[in-house]
């Protein structure tokens, strides 16, 4: 048998806690695109030491695809790249 998340080719969680922070595809054991507000990616962009290596690295690829999709602006995508200033890891 198999399991589907989704059942369309979008999801959208309105209903998020807005003083915290959820990472969606956590681990990133799945191919999910994720697109974060602009609020929710800032408040994950503040702990982004805590998360997996391969969460990091999926956070940058998602939003790199919004942006080559132009679903974000190239400004917005620079500012998230920032929390990675002490990242030390090359797979990132």
């Amino acid at each position: 048998d198999v399991a589907y998340l989704l059942d369309s080719s979008t999801m959208s969680c309105p209903d998020l806690d807005s003083e915290k922070s959820v990472l969606l595809n956590a681990l990133s054991h799945r191919y999910y695109r994720v697109r974060y507000s602009k609020e929710h990616l800032s408040r994950i962009a503040e702990s982004i030491a805590q998360l997996t290596v391969a969460e990091r690295y999926q956070l940058l690829s998602d939003s790199w695809a919004l942006v080559d999709a132009g679903h974000m602006p190239m400004s917005e995508y620079l500012k998230f790249t920032s929390a990675y200033r002490e990242e030390t890891d090359p797979n990132v």
